[in-house]
């Protein structure tokens, strides 16, 4: 079974390069996994801040970069006149 490696990015700085990996049938599961990943994570670090970037980029066993997951959040603060 090949290798996938999670390296994890917020505001567009890397924050986590993965060194372990996981053995993973293939890229699809790969992909899965990282959406629920980034999916998980996003709901302890949005809150933080009106605008955020999380990323995932999955590389292969080799080191290559095969994949990347991207979340934006933005809130924006909208005034009504009374």
């Amino acid at each position: 079974m090949p290798r996938f490696y999670f390296d994890w990015d917020e505001s567009n700085e890397l924050a986590i390069v993965d060194d372990i990996g996981l053995e993973l049938p293939d890229l699809a599961a790969a992909k899965a996994e990282a959406a629920q990943a980034l999916a998980e994570w996003s709901k302890n670090v949005i809150p933080r801040a009106d605008r955020q970037e999380l990323a995932i980029t999955v590389r292969d066993g080799h080191g290559d970069p095969c994949l990347r997951t991207h979340l934006i959040f933005e809130a924006i603060v909208l005034q009504f006149p009374n």
